[in-house]
């Protein structure tokens, strides 16, 4: 693909780049992304409460609550497999920054503290979603 060119997803075009054999996608894709996993998570019954949370620790994609449920979902998008599924970003470390900037929300909401805490990832493939609930454990990282 050449610089500059375009690629038309899900009805909507969308400026793109080709950098050193990489294909990257402009903000506005991911801003585009971000818009429908809001949607598609209050259709699911998620109450948005925040989005790009921003701390030093990096950002919160979607804070929501769902029934008793204080929620830190991580938006992850990929186009195809070819690079993994898009779960298999959230790695451990991932994890732990995003730990961390949840802890730095909850002390900024203290009225939110009271609910359970729960993280799931929302893997978008193509145009396929999936909601992984409880995607990996906080215990390991509350201290």
């Amino acid at each position: 693909m050449a610089p500059g060119s375009t690629i038309n997803c899900c009805g909507d075009m969308v400026y793109a780049r080709f950098t050193e054999g990489v294909f990257v996608m402009s903000r506005e894709l991911g801003k585009l992304y971000e818009e429908k996993a809001a949607a598609f998570l209050a259709g699911c019954g998620y109450e948005i409460l925040a989005r790009n949370f921003t701390t030093r620790w990096g950002e919160l994609d979607i804070v929501a609550r769902q029934k008793n449920y204080l929620v830190f979902l991580e938006v992850k998008y990929r186009q195809n497999d070819f690079a993994g599924l898009p779960q298999e970003a959230v790695n451990k470390y991932k994890q732990n920054r995003l730990a961390r900037a949840a802890m730095i929300f909850l002390k900024s909401h203290p009225a939110l503290q009271e609910l359970d805490i729960r993280f799931d990832i929302l893997a978008i493939s193509g145009d396929k979603y999936e909601i992984i609930p409880d995607a990996f454990a906080v215990a390991d990282f509350w201290y």
